[in-house]
């Protein structure tokens, strides 16, 4: 309705340019924060450009020209990201927003919504995929490695179908938004062989069901499964029977031009499949075909694969009324691949309402590698690694260990380790709360208040991950640590 809010947070201050004198009264020595009341008023916006009445701000105010010329120029709005840019004064400052209340999928991947179990995305060989809301509990060797939490995607780029099967990513190639076909994958059906392990493609076909072959070159292609004796599959162009009348879209039985079976599978039959052969042991295979003539005569080779990789998960949930030292014993670190693993807010229960960190987003920090340890029987060790840890800006009790701002204001600093202290574990209306002598440190040192009293409330807690809010209540301000067992 053109009413237009600001609140400078928390804290009740804003960042001003040492020059804006209308503010400040004079010139200062540097770019300063200073107690700023929340604002509201009118706006107004053409779809190129916001205008605000004299005196308004959104944030960091560049100069006094500003504050008599408040127009924003929009280069870049969508519902989730608002960029662009003041020039006042002869100067251009870009100001870049991303929504706060945006409530994503409860299932994601690379950032798509999983919806009737599936979802189409663009991949790009060495992306990085995040996935949310999913349970892993394997990976398909062909398409991902493990990256920490998130997954590595190493096949071709392009655009894919992923289905979500009981932890399982299945993943499909599109051509023009549909399932490809031969020359630009083969298909697996069959039994005794399939991937995860313990799942088979079937008899049924599909495109949910049959497997389908990565293009790993112009003219080869590969797929790793795990075999057993029962090992019995064919391949086709499609992932369906095709149609021997008219030749179209058929199974490629005749198109063999030669087989190294390695012992592994071979064809002992007129019918075309692949079948078991004595040296098959029960486990992962790779079979790689070869177009050896650009025209379909297909050269099959069978080789053992690697182990594969399995994902970072987080386990089964745990009730916190279960968590005690029993539980916290051993090391944890930074599980940082995830938004919101680092983030702050107004109370125990919601750590990143008023920000939330994106994954990643203090590498180069120095916090990352830092390890948290606990036993059983009460003690913990902070271990920086590289001698290093980050630091709020605020913290005014460490100023001689200050190395470099490497984010924003915020400080590196130098640690030593600590072994041995002893911590107290104890419950707050249902959750567990860490207590550690004052002055020890927990990685990100957010204020003078925590090295004071340092306590942490756990919020949440799963077999092999933990979420965590920094206190202590006097601080007025709770910091959000996601971990993960290391």
């Amino acid at each position: 309705d053109g009413t237009y809010y600001f609140s400078p947070g928390a804290d009740g201050k804003i960042y001003v340019n040492k020059d804006v004198t209308d503010l400040l009264g004079s010139p200062a020595s540097e770019d300063v924060d200073i107690d700023f009341e929340a604002q509201t008023s009118t706006y107004d916006f053409d779809g190129e450009t916001i205008k605000f009445p004299a005196g308004i701000v959104i944030g960091y105010v560049p100069n006094n020209a500003w504050l008599s010329d408040a127009t924003f120029h929009v280069t870049e709005i969508t519902e989730t990201t608002l960029v662009g840019y003041t020039v006042t004064d002869g100067i251009a400052w870009q100001y870049k927003f991303r929504a706060r209340d945006i409530v994503g999928p409860s299932q994601s991947i690379a950032g798509v919504a999983v919806e009737g179990g599936k979802c189409d995305v663009s991949l790009t060989n060495g992306q990085t995929v995040d996935v949310v809301g999913i349970e892993m509990k394997s990976i398909d060797q062909d398409y991902f490695v493990a990256a920490g939490s998130s997954l590595k995607f190493i096949a071709p780029s392009g655009d894919y179908r992923i289905y979500v099967q009981d932890g399982f990513l299945k993943v499909i190639p599109l051509v023009d938004g549909e399932a490809a076909v031969y020359p630009n994958t083969i298909w697996v059906i069959g039994v005794g062989a399939g991937k995860p392990q313990g799942k088979e493609a079937g008899w049924a076909t599909g495109e949910a069901t049959d497997i389908p072959f990565v293009k790993t070159g112009d003219k080869t292609y590969s797929v790793t499964l795990y075999c057993t004796s029962g090992t019995n599959i064919k391949l086709f162009e499609q992932p369906n029977w095709g149609d021997d009348n008219t030749g179209e879209r058929v199974w490629l039985k005749n198109r063999y031009a030669s087989i190294n079976g390695n012992g592994y599978l071979d064809i002992p039959n007129a019918d075309g499949n692949l079948a078991a052969a004595a040296g098959l042991v029960e486990g992962w295979y790779t079979i790689t075909v070869t177009d050896t003539d650009g025209e379909g005569a297909l050269a099959l080779e069978v080789n053992e694969a690697a182990e594969v990789e399995q994902p970072f998960v987080l386990g089964e949930e745990i009730d916190l009324s279960e968590v005690d030292m029993d539980f916290l014993a051993g090391t944890w670190t930074w599980e940082a691949s995830t938004s919101g693993h680092f983030g702050c807010g107004d109370s125990a229960g919601n750590p990143t309402g008023w920000w939330n960190a994106d994954p990643n987003a203090k590498d180069g920090c120095h916090m990352y590698d830092d390890c948290m340890s606990f036993t059983a029987d009460g003690k913990y060790t902070f271990d920086p690694v590289d001698g290093q840890t980050y630091m709020n800006v605020g913290c005014t009790k460490m100023d001689a260990a200050k190395v470099e701002q490497a984010a924003g204001d915020d400080w590196v600093v130098n640690v030593d380790k600590m072994e041995n202290i002893a911590y107290e574990l104890s419950k707050d209306g249902g959750n567990p709360v860490i207590t550690l002598p004052a002055n020890t440190i927990f990685s990100y040192i957010p204020n003078d208040a925590f090295l004071a009293e340092p306590e942490l409330t756990v919020t949440a807690a799963w077999t092999n991950q933990i979420e965590l809010s920094a206190g202590p209540a006097s601080a007025g301000i709770y910091w959000r640590y996601r971990l993960k067992r290391k």
